[in-house]
């Protein structure tokens, strides 16, 4: 076979795979098949081992003492993070270690790659393992460039980190500066792979030499990459709108057939969602591959074709396997259709109102949260110097008013009617008497957050629940935070339900009396959510503000939400309780499978 010299890496990766489709989606199905029956429930096992030796069977900042401190614990963990990284190496080798056979000319078989797959496993030297983890645990999967590993889809920053840190110019360009530099950094390294797994190089000279062949201004990656995202776009958009054609012609028709069509659909779906994701990432790893071997003037040599007979043969399996998945997924989401929870159960609620519309935690922010439908409006309170509540999430001024003055140290009557400013609204500090006064106008009901600052006197639980009865609070309102013993005292000296806050969960369900338990949404599982249904507890999550995220949680039978953006929650739920229709659910279903991953 000639080699393909002068061909561009683009066009190199285009012919090879046109001629090798069916292989290369064999080898990502048997990819994704180690992943989904053999790494994920190792992980698990892994990780239940770490939680049997933590107290409450969670880490989380309660157990995190103790989890530090833990010579077996932290054993335990060393051993998880040693196999997580040695699974993302097998799943993520496995692709290029096929392109560098076959644009050797060679071809491809279990000896040949368990051959070099060995021989690149006795080139990680520790240095290159600690590196590789950096590389492809966390720096790919958080600049989201389209190239990552299965066992990393929910590695992430926590959205509460990004949502505070945006809500100043300084945090914000703070915020935008690093994600920019993280993506940048990533098209620098993306070489690394294919001049690791394709020449003698160790791990660090590998991305020596990529930061070399990509250049300061990563141009060539960057275009290409983003090529392929409009490709798979595209194609994702004609089958999900053949998806909703067949199941409206099907609902025209009639009939109690209309439910398995729309199951059907979104299985295709599905199916679809692999494969053109498999021939994306096929593709990319080809053109990587040729690009490096560009690199050390090794022409790209075209495999062989296989044998008519393996052809046909490899051919009806995958047709079996494809058919079988159909029907499975056609059951699966028939049955799932008819059994979704009433997305209108789901309580909405504005985080510290509807700061869209006005400064948070002011009477116009809480005005525009009940005009835009919450359900309940979460506001934040810190005790004063004269042992007051006032109206305020940070215990500093600075943010909002421009002033550097602490909550503690003033009255209340100095804080009160202080101006304050943020997203071009402006608006007063309020004391919590007149906001609660005005949230029993509104007939809206209150989540409030107590926020100790550390300088309160003794007795704060009390003084809360002395305000409380003073004020006439409805029963009906909540009380939340996130410091665990002031919810057990707050919780036994008011009838209001009282919930726990976890900024960070890992496992079961925080041992707490609280009557509800609120998760930060990278920290909530099915596993919370079941636990908490069990003990009787709803299981709320904050801060959702990702449309995909909103619809999925709905539907996976979240109790409440707290999110900054309260229409569009609102929207999403209303319209989820409105899609009866075997189009609707369809609709909703599309945008639940293509979007994030929750």
């Amino acid at each position: 076979m000639e080699p393909l010299t002068g061909v561009p890496p683009t066009r190199v990766a285009t012919r090879v795979l046109r001629r090798h489709l069916l292989g290369y989606l064999v080898v990502v199905a048997l990819v994704h098949a180690f992943v989904l029956g053999l790494g994920m429930p190792l992980l698990g096992r892994l990780f239940d081992l770490v939680l049997d030796t933590v107290d409450d069977g969670a880490v989380n900042m309660d157990s995190l003492t103790s989890v530090l401190t833990s010579p077996l614990t932290i054993l335990v963990l060393l051993v998880f993070g040693a196999v997580s990284v040695a699974l993302v190496f097998v799943e993520l080798t496995v692709l290029t270690l096929c392109a560098q056979r076959h644009l050797e000319g060679g071809s491809l078989s279990v000896r040949g790659l368990a051959e070099d797959f060995a021989h690149m496993v006795r080139k990680l030297t520790p240095l290159s393992f600690v590196l590789f983890a950096l590389y492809a645990v966390f720096l790919l999967p958080l600049a989201n460039v389209g190239i990552t590993s299965g066992f990393t889809t929910h590695i992430a920053v926590p959205a509460f980190i990004g949502g505070e840190l945006t809500k100043t110019t300084g945090g914000t360009l703070a915020w935008w500066t690093v994600n920019a530099l993280i993506v940048y950094l990533a098209l620098r390294l993306l070489l690394t792979l294919a001049i690791f797994l394709g020449s003698e190089r160790s791990l660090p000279g590998a991305m020596r030499d990529s930061l070399r062949a990509t250049g300061w201004v990563p141009w060539r990656p960057a275009v290409t990459l983003l090529g392929v995202l409009a490709v798979v776009l595209l194609a994702l958009g004609l089958v999900s709108g053949l998806a909703v054609l067949v199941t409206a012609l099907a609902d025209t028709v009639g009939g109690s057939d209309s439910a398995w069509w729309a199951g059907f659909s979104l299985a295709l779906v599905d199916l679809s969602r692999f494969l053109v994701l498999g021939v994306a990432a096929a593709w990319v790893t080809l053109w990587l591959v040729s690009w490096e071997r560009d690199l050390t003037d090794e022409p790209d040599v075209p495999p062989r074709r296989l044998r008519s007979r393996t052809r046909r043969v490899v051919a009806g399996l995958a047709v079996v396997v494809s058919a079988g998945f159909l029907v499975i997924g056609t059951i699966a989401h028939t049955a799932d259709l008819r059994t979704v929870r009433d997305p209108a159960a789901t309580v909405v609620v504005g985080h510290r109102g509807y700061t869209a519309e006005g400064v948070e935690n002011t009477i116009p922010a809480l005005e525009a949260a009940a005009a835009a439908g919450a359900d309940v409006v979460e506001m934040d309170v810190l005790e004063t110097k004269d042992q007051q509540l006032v109206v305020m999430h940070d215990p500093n001024l600075g943010r909002l008013a421009g002033q550097d003055v602490d909550v503690w140290d003033r009255d209340l009557d100095q804080l009160v009617g202080t101006p304050l400013r943020a997203g071009g609204h402006e608006a007063v500090l309020p004391s919590f008497e007149e906001y609660a006064a005005r949230a029993e106008e509104l007939d809206v009901r209150l989540l409030v957050e107590l926020k100790p600052h550390g300088h309160e006197a003794p007795g704060f639980a009390e003084r809360v629940a002395a305000d409380f009865a003073a004020l006439d609070i409805p029963d009906d309102w909540l009380v939340q935070s996130l410091d665990r013993d002031l919810v057990e005292q707050v919780g036994e000296l008011v009838p209001q339900d009282v919930g726990y806050v976890v900024p960070f969960n890992l496992g079961a369900l925080p041992a707490t009396s609280a009557d509800f338990v609120v998760v930060e949404d990278w920290s909530y599982s099915d596993r919370i959510g079941r636990e908490g249904r069990d003990a009787g507890k709803d299981v709320w999550i904050w801060t959702v503000n990702d449309t995909g995220l909103l619809r999925a949680y709905i539907r996976r039978g979240v109790d409440g939400i707290i999110t900054d953006r309260v229409g569009a929650a609102v929207v999403d739920r209303d319209f989820g309780a409105a899609v009866a229709s075997p189009v609707g659910q369809v609709l909703d279903g599309i945008m639940r499978i293509l979007g994030p991953r929750s």
